[in-house]
């Protein structure tokens, strides 16, 4: 029989980060939860930027994401809910990073309020805030198409010494084929490098 694992992550390093990104990696458990790259700016200055993918809870098509990770868990003898390890394993995974100083960015497809979620209210914790939420707070979209309670569940989270200039949502697939909207933010190279670098040719 066909096997098949829903989800995934990916990111690109173009430009000025690509000579810069000097380590990369992914969810230890190998589930596509999340993948991360480390760009190296100066006089230590590094910022981390994290792809991530946490599931719906779907507790009746034994095909989910969500239902792969809960099979996969419990073989492990594991019977935590996949999205409480989700928050848990993310957090440990990005807690070195801010006690090393390192900046972070997690881009996140988090199906649940960005606003008031449980991660959400756990990264705040640990000082990171969605970025793109502050620039439109007032009204903020649903960030997924059958999403009908104008709920972002899409979200850029910035650790504190980090700070976007500008940022906001795509229409529907008007950056690619997808049923979410695209976001995207501008990030000063100070900020994120801890200089401005000389444009790539």
């Amino acid at each position: 029989s066909n096997k098949v694992q829903w989800g995934g992550t990916a990111l690109l390093t173009t430009n000025e980060a690509l000579p810069r990104t000097i380590a990369s990696g992914s969810d230890p458990e190998d589930l596509g939860r999340w993948s991360w790259v480390r760009i190296q700016g100066r006089d230590g200055v590094h910022t981390r930027v994290v792809s991530a993918y946490r599931p719906v809870k779907n507790t009746s098509y034994i095909g989910s994401t969500y239902q792969q990770q809960l099979r996969y868990f419990r073989s492990q003898d594991n019977h935590t809910d996949p999205l409480d390890l989700f928050d848990k394993h993310l957090l440990e995974e990005i807690t070195p990073w801010l006690a090393a100083g390192d900046h972070v960015i997690i881009s996140m497809d988090a199906n649940q309020d960005v606003r008031t979620g449980k991660l959400a209210g756990k990264l705040a914790m640990k000082g990171m805030r969605e970025c793109i939420l502050e620039m439109h707070e007032d009204n903020p979209p649903e960030t997924y198409k059958r999403n009908t309670t104008s709920i972002p569940i899409d979200g850029i989270f910035l650790s504190p010494g980090l700070q976007a200039t500008s940022g906001g949502y795509c229409k529907y697939t008007q950056f690619c084929a997808s049923d979410h909207q695209t976001l995207w933010v501008d990030i000063s190279f100070q900020s994120m490098l801890g200089h401005q670098p000389p444009r790539q040719a």
